[in-house]
């Protein structure tokens, strides 16, 4: 709801709003290799979770010339990512 707002808010201006929501991802506070990992992998479409390096690039291409004309909804690990853009 916030980026929908912000997007209604800022997109008269040709201001794009972007929100990535990469799921699980493996880092040293939510490692992928405990047992409390299992259940968040099985709710994922590849069963895995997503590497930080994934979702960096992916918010580089958004953030880039091409992102901007990319369809509104980009998925990884099965999620889709909202991308809210008025113009």
């Amino acid at each position: 709801m916030f980026t929908q707002g912000l997007t209604l808010e800022v997109g008269t201006r040709d201001i794009t709003v972007n929100d990535v929501q990469p799921g699980a991802i493996d880092t040293d506070m939510n490692p992928a290799a405990v047992d409390c990992a299992v259940p968040q992998k099985a709710v994922t479409a590849l069963n895995c979770y997503g590497h930080v390096d994934d979702i960096a690039a992916m918010v580089a291409f958004v953030g880039g010339p091409e992102g901007s004309d990319e369809d509104p909804h980009l998925k990884m690990q099965g999620k889709p990512f909202p991308l809210w853009t008025i113009h």
